[in-house]
């Protein structure tokens, strides 16, 4: 809000500036080990075998299933908080009557509690375990955006969007260490591969579905809320059949 206030394009000279300085911090402090090598022994197995029994999983349930869950978990997580983070301003903009100044900080309020829940979230993790810790952050987020057809102000949007950012950050925060131990010693490569297409994959599918959605109903935004509750409900489904 503060950086559009003084032009529409100083937030993106911002955003740019700041990739800019992290991208340097990055390159001149940190100091690569160069005689690492994986732990991954002679006898791990291929990619393509693990790609195999992955997608077995997924399509025949043998094989890898309990990875082939946690993606697919993964997938329709991400499809839901992609189609909150792609389509709230515009609902802030268009139905909660928020001026564009304004509009960020829907989002500010979730991002700022996600980054406050973080480490407590670690902690969670810890003490539940992952998969629990994943679980109840997925049933928050579930019922948040249940509870996002009925708020009707601004206000009532962002107490909602408070909770909600805690609860996905014990989503997140979880999900990489479960994914690697399920996924085994020497996999830590495929496994990040993974989970970027994984994700990148619901960063443009479930936007775009939505839309397509909103042109059919006339910018009825109710939609984007029942997608959003829908997928994630999908994700908690998926992750309780994960045997970990």
């Amino acid at each position: 809000g503060w950086a559009y206030s003084l032009g529409r394009q100083m937030p993106f000279w911002l955003g740019g500036l700041l990739m800019l300085g992290g991208s340097l911090v990055f390159l001149l402090a940190v100091r690569e080990r160069r005689e690492w090598v994986s732990r991954a022994g002679d006898g791990a197995i291929t990619v393509w075998k693990r790609l195999r029994a992955i997608a077995r999983g997924a399509v025949k349930g043998d094989g890898d299933r309990p990875v082939a869950l946690l993606l697919l978990s993964t997938l329709c997580a991400f499809t839901s908080y992609s189609i909150l983070e792609t389509w709230v301003s515009s609902y802030g903009a268009f139905v909660l009557g928020l001026d564009e100044g304004r509009v960020p900080l829907i989002l500010a309020i979730f991002a700022g509690a996600l980054l406050i829940g973080a480490i407590p979230s670690g902690f969670v993790g810890a003490r539940l375990g992952h998969k629990r810790a994943m679980a109840m952050g997925m049933v928050v987020l579930t019922v948040a955006f249940t509870v996002g057809l009925f708020v009707k102000t601004p206000l009532a949007v962002m107490i909602m969007l408070a909770p909600a950012g805690v609860a996905w950050a014990l989503v997140i925060i979880n999900l990489f260490p479960m994914l690697y131990a399920i996924g085994g010693d020497g996999s830590a490569g495929l496994f990040t591969g993974l989970y970027y297409t994984v994700t990148s994959v619901a960063a443009i599918a479930g936007p775009q579905a939505v839309g397509a959605l909103l042109d059919a109903t006339g910018q009825n935004y109710a939609v984007m809320w029942v997608s959003a509750a829908l997928f994630m409900a999908a994700a908690v489904g998926l992750l309780a059949k994960v045997r970990d």
